[in-house]
């Protein structure tokens, strides 16, 4: 699999997490079930479906300009996120009640599960100006520069 497309390098981070969930939850069994990994883990997988998300509207966004642009993409990329999230927990308490799953994989937790999705992509919104500054070259953070008169 070629993995220079951007929409593939962009679909790996959400699998990565994925599978290190799987690996945590097949190595340590209830861990993954502990009310801080299990926040962490929505949290990071909301900003990993929000770059994701980022990069498959990056070229809707690019046909726009100035101030709709923007727009499509805060709005885009915490809509994608969030339906993903919500789908994520509708399945998750599916096959906990086709399969008779007790526990917080039960549904217990969806609406927390569902918030801590969409602060990842909060989060990720949040920072994205000072990456793609960071990106270009410039600096982090928006001090202006103080020009020295001689």
């Amino acid at each position: 699999m070629d993995l220079r497309h951007p929409l593939l390098r962009a679909a790996a981070f959400p699998a990565v997490v994925l599978a290190a969930y799987l690996l945590v939850r097949a190595r340590y069994g209830e861990v993954a079930h502990w009310p801080p990994f299990n926040v962490i883990t929505h949290v990071v997988g909301g900003l990993a479906v929000a770059h994701l998300a980022g990069v498959a509207l990056a070229p809707v966004a690019g046909a726009l300009r100035g101030r709709t642009r923007t727009l499509v993409q805060l709005v885009g990329i915490f809509a994608l996120t969030a339906t993903v999230a919500v789908s994520w927990e509708f399945f998750e308490c599916l096959v906990a009640r086709l399969y008779g799953v007790r526990g917080p994989s039960a549904g217990g937790d969806t609406l927390r599960d569902i918030a801590a999705g969409m602060s990842g992509a909060l989060a990720y919104l949040a920072t994205r100006p000072w990456i793609a500054r960071w990106r270009a070259g410039g600096r982090a953070h928006a001090v202006p520069a103080v020009q020295r008169r001689g």
